[in-house]
């Protein structure tokens, strides 16, 4: 897999927001990433498949015959994984996990590269299931069959920093655990840490919010210094009056970091979103489309409300970036390309999430956007550049 990172650097190494042909280099970009089917490719092959890679039959027998060697049911729909492309499910997932007799660490890989998740959230009950089957070399069955006798807890509200229980500690108590009887007792007995989750990251990105949006946050500074009101400007609805921008409102904040204003800005203020410039547009990869940070699910966030996995750490990585860029971290000396990406990887990882990964599309728009720091702008004007690339696009087919 490491191949495929190497070409990814490579792409970065020649990437500039300077060439006449950006467009085309976006578009180029965009193409390089592989599909979950071409990155499930890799991972058979590393695994014992040793059949043409370019046969779909071949590679959905093998698939089939290591379910089968394992005495577990084979997933439904693994011709479509090739045929249509088709991402699998993270409890899929976790099946192939099983079969293919991954480590814990391997597990966490296999996740992170290939389905662009993380492999455990120890406040959920399956996932605390799935990582003792893990590390004690259960079959796939044998934790299903757990799952299948604990009651279905409904997730609450996120609860306050002082009263949770944090994933560190659960992972501590797994560590004692040593058999499934008592694995079935600790998760009964402290069926209310599986009530919540992301905890932590709530709690970074209400912290990250503050930073921005608070009282004199970077937003308003900023403002002052380079958001000029009238270029902003108010919005026009038709059949009514003109609506007044709120430059306190979360989707005029979300623009602002994103540099989105003028004539679109107006226009996708009025649709309350982003949408009209990420969907079929051929400089976005699906995957950066998909769960983009959107006014709804960082309000729902900031009043504690459960969010997906991913939103949460797209937002992660959106906030974070903007305030090491947009604060006085900028006017310091040093390498402040790998400080800022050693400040994201930590406030990922605290989270609970997982680092940065060139393969990923969305982080790879934010690696990208650092090579040119030191010989040209800055990293937060790349990011802007290429959103009001995207405006430029769809104000072309308007």
């Amino acid at each position: 897999m490491q191949t495929y990172t190497v070409e990814l650097q490579n792409k970065i190494n020649t990437f500039s927001t300077r060439e006449a042909d950006y467009n085309q280099e976006l578009i180029d970009a965009m193409q390089r990433f592989r599909s979950c089917d071409q990155a499930l490719d890799a991972f058979i092959k590393l695994h014992g498949f040793s059949g043409n890679i370019h046969s779909i039959q071949e590679k959905v027998s093998f698939i089939k015959n290591k379910f089968k060697e394992k005495g577990e049911d084979s997933p439904r729909f693994v011709e479509e994984w090739y045929t249509e492309h088709k991402p699998f499910l993270k409890k899929t997932g976790m099946q192939i996990c099983f079969v293919f007799d991954l480590s814990e660490e391997e597990t966490r890989d296999f996740f992170r590269r290939i389905c662009f998740d993380r492999a455990f959230d120890l406040h959920t009950v399956e996932d605390v299931v799935y990582l003792y089957g893990i590390r004690n070399h259960l079959k796939y069955r044998e934790c299903a069959d757990i799952i299948g006798q604990i009651p279905k807890l409904d997730k609450q509200r996120i609860v306050d920093m002082d009263t949770a229980i944090y994933t560190e500690e659960i992972e501590e108590e797994i560590n004692e655990i040593s058999s499934i009887e008592e694995l079935k007792e600790y998760i009964s007995y402290h069926k209310d840490i599986f009530s919540y989750n992301n905890v932590t990251a709530y709690s970074n990105i209400q912290t990250l919010w503050n930073q921005i949006a608070g009282e004199n946050g970077l937003v308003y500074q900023e403002k002052y210094e380079s958001y000029d009101r009238e270029e902003i400007g108010d919005v026009p609805v038709i059949g009514r009056k003109v609506r007044k921008r709120d430059d306190h409102s979360t989707l005029s904040i979300l623009f602002q970091i994103l540099g989105l204003k003028g004539e679109l800005s107006a226009k996708l203020y009025s649709e309350r979103g982003i949408k009209r410039i990420l969907g079929d547009n051929s400089l976005v990869h699906k995957l950066v489309a998909e769960d983009f940070p959107d006014r709804n699910s960082i309000e729902k966030i900031l009043r504690g409300e459960h969010v997906s996995y991913g939103k949460i750490r797209k937002i992660l990585v959106l906030l974070s970036f903007y305030v090491f860029w947009a604060g006085s971290e900028k006017d310091r000396g040093g390498d402040k390309k790998n400080r800022c990406k050693n400040r994201l990887d930590m406030i990922l990882i605290e989270s609970g999430y997982e680092p940065l990964y060139l393969g990923n599309p969305y982080d790879f728009m934010f690696l990208c956007s650092m090579e040119e720091e030191e010989d040209y702008m800055d990293p937060l004007e790349n990011i802007r550049g290429y959103m009001r690339e995207l405006n430029d696009t769809i104000i072309l087919h308007i």
